[in-house]
């Protein structure tokens, strides 16, 4: 039967591209007590998960479970909570600064068509 260790260390094997040496050097955890965590069936602590997610470009969530595997910074959730309660006139505003199609007008394609 599949542990949650074995799963979360499955994940890490799936994310690494480079040797689990290097991947704890760059997370900053001893090499033997990562390879221990590994060959016992253990997890690692929450900050050393914490941080080989990171050094994996990963969620913690996702080497926990599988889901959510990548981490939506805080900046960018917090432009989709404004962009989630703004009018219908801001959000055109925003798609002329993009130079998007407006909602509610006809594009210049379909003009031509």
């Amino acid at each position: 039967m599949e542990t949650n260790a074995y799963r979360f260390w499955k994940r890490v094997d799936t994310e690494k591209v480079i040797s689990l040496k290097s991947l704890s050097e760059a997370a900053g955890i001893s090499y033997k007590n990562m390879k221990d965590q590994r060959s016992l069936d253990r997890l690692p602590k929450l900050e050393d998960a914490y941080a080989i997610a990171t050094v994996l470009g990963v969620s913690v969530e996702y080497l926990l479970t599988g889901k959510n595997k990548f981490v939506i910074p805080a900046a960018i959730q917090d432009i989709i909570t404004r962009l989630s309660r703004a009018s219908e006139d801001e959000l055109n505003m925003i798609r002329r600064l993009l130079g998007l199609p407006i909602r509610g007008t006809v594009s210049k394609i379909e003009e031509k068509a």
